[in-house]
């Protein structure tokens, strides 16, 4: 097994765990913060779905995605505020190509619609350095001294009329990329970590394939 290979299935095993405790790390919720406009506009993208991978939705059909296989699924529960504690359900697929993962907090305290801008800017500035933070501990722990380095900053997206964020990154030799979204009282958090820079497209069609379904 090549070292590249080895250190890959280490970050698939580090994502599974710290996504199920990252979310809480600095999330303070305040709901008595309004905002003074909502986010407007749609992305419409196309996608090519890879050969053999399929068309994902969970049970409760909260957004639909292309994984290459059907996911391992695990469900955890975290502490945002003394009053506040919030479930997660992380979807994970991995392959010789990288890892792919979809994590579906659900029932935040207050809309994302109904926070203003600087708040809702906070809330992913905060959301990222949780996860940047449980990825460099759990691979430090693996015996890894890695940090996660950001590439350039934060770019603004929306996702099917949703307010989100999208980050690059580097966890020493592999390129990651997170995306996350603000959809109702749920968050989103989509990321992909790389074995290569053949994988770019298949990183492109899992993330330009997901999206939230609306009532």
């Amino acid at each position: 097994m090549s070292k590249l290979r080895y250190f890959l299935i280490i970050v698939i095993l580090v994502l599974q765990i710290c996504l199920q405790s990252s979310f809480a790390y600095g999330q303070h919720i305040d709901s008595t913060e309004r905002a003074d406009s909502a986010p407007s506009g749609n992305t419409k993208r196309v996608v090519s779905v890879p050969p053999g991978w399929l068309r994902f939705s969970p049970p409760s059909t909260a957004f639909t995605v292309v994984l290459p296989k059907d996911p391992t699924v695990e469900v955890s529960k975290s502490r945002i505020s003394e009053s506040v504690e919030v479930t997660t359900d992380s979807y994970t697929a991995a392959n010789d190509d990288g890892v792919f993962v979809v994590a579906y907090v659900k029932d935040l305290p207050l809309e994302g619609a109904k926070m203003s801008e600087s708040f809702r800017q906070s809330f992913y500035d905060e959301m990222w350095k949780g996860m940047a933070e449980g990825i460099r501990v759990e691979l430090e722990k693996n015996g890894m001294n890695f940090k996660v380095d950001s590439v350039g900053g934060p770019r603004k997206l929306v996702i099917s009329s949703y307010d989100g964020r999208e980050q690059d990154f580097t966890i020493g030799p592999l390129q990651g990329r997170a995306q996350m979204i603000l959809g109702g009282q749920h968050a989103y958090i989509l990321l992909t970590v790389l074995a290569g820079e053949n994988a770019i497209a298949l990183r492109d069609a899992f993330f330009n394939s997901f999206q939230i379904k609306t009532k």
